[in-house]
């Protein structure tokens, strides 16, 4: 079928359909529903190689993990494509998933991609997109830090310390005070944010209690296994991601330890996993669906002016409590001293 014949069969114009296929000209919202409906349903495919040679567009964007070459071992990226993916489809866009800078390069060179999100693990990764980002290459920058502005560039600031912060009072506010802490590089806003509400209410972190693991469960339970083993086991665990938190969990119910009575466990990110562990782990939330949305509303602009200085948005985060957080045994609220230990792990996403 041409797309003259599927806008004859739907009566409307050819021109309506391409705007509504491009999700963007003069189309109102409802004639774009309608005419993606009667797409599914007469099983029309628009010829993208005749609109490339028509528009000069490829109606791909690339979502670019920056410093994460093991992109798909994340849970949260994965969470992350599948809502890049949903929010592009909308507008009638692909999504190309990539963790290579040099294929990067030449995709924007070649102008095989119209756009790209990028998803930066530190600040360092900033110098690359400044070099690749241009009026046939725009995007939108995905970080857990402000930055001075990118030319060609918009961002969406994910404010982690927001949901870190909390966790950090949570479990000072039920008792516990030798707290581990699994994070996927050192240092970074989640472990810094948790670290500082710590100590306003008097608790400080020991050197003892300090691990770097990967980013899969397996690191998450070496982690914990290694916690375990103080003299001094902790009473509780922040996990920079959901998926330590899967291994942390099974680490200690190998030890025999019951979650939470014994050790409170709180992951990062939520993952739909995160709901059925047993039990079900209270974690911080990225709303990977609200982080989506917000990039593609900055990046439509861009692949239609190329932009100059573009906007900036937030994304906060907030914890969702379920059941493997309890009080820590034998401590009242705001009370007594302890020790804080702190294993490392995670990037932003």
């Amino acid at each position: 079928m041409t797309i003259s014949e599927f806008a004859t069969a739907i009566g409307v114009s050819t021109a309506t359909v391409s705007r509504a296929i491009q999700g963007h000209g003069r189309v109102s919202p409802s004639t774009r529903r309608m005419v993606l409906k009667r797409m599914q349903e007469l099983g029309y495919t628009p010829n993208l190689n005749a609109q490339r040679l028509v528009t000069g567009q490829s109606y791909l964007i690339a979502l670019q993990f920056l410093g994460n070459p093991d992109v798909l071992s994340n849970l949260f990226h994965i969470e992350l494509a599948r809502g890049v993916q949903d929010a592009l489809q909308d507008h009638g866009y692909g999504v190309l998933i990539n963790a290579s800078a040099a294929m990067l390069r030449q995709w924007c060179n070649s102008r095989a991609i119209d756009g790209v999100i990028w998803v930066l693990g530190n600040r360092r990764d900033e110098r690359f997109v400044a070099e690749v980002s241009g009026p046939d290459c725009p995007g939108v920058i995905v970080r857990d830090f402000t930055a001075e502005p990118i030319a060609h560039a918009a961002a969406v600031t994910v404010r982690l310390d927001a949901g870190a912060t909390h966790v950090a009072r949570m479990l000072v506010e039920t008792g516990h005070r030798t707290i581990g802490f699994i994070d996927s590089k050192p240092h970074d806003v989640v472990y810094l944010s948790f670290r500082e509400e710590l100590q306003r209410r008097g608790v400080e972190l020991a050197d003892a209690y300090v691990r770097i693991a990967g980013t899969t469960p397996e690191d998450g339970a070496r982690a914990m296994d290694e916690l375990l083993e103080q003299p001094r086991r902790p009473t509780a665990l922040f996990t920079r991601t959901d998926g330590l938190a899967l291994g942390a969990l099974k680490a200690a119910r190998n030890r025999g330890l019951n979650v939470p009575d014994d050790l409170s466990i709180v992951g990062h990110d939520d993952i739909p996993l995160a709901a059925w562990t047993d039990p079900p782990l209270t974690t911080v939330r990225v709303d990977c669906e609200q982080l989506a949305r917000a990039a593609i509303e900055l990046l439509l602009p861009l692949l239609r002016t190329g932009g100059g200085y573009a906007d900036t948005r937030e994304v906060s985060t907030s914890v969702v409590w379920r059941d493997s957080v309890s009080a820590a045994r034998g401590r009242s609220s705001e009370g007594g001293e302890a020790t804080v230990g702190v294993a490392l792990h995670g990037a932003l996403e």
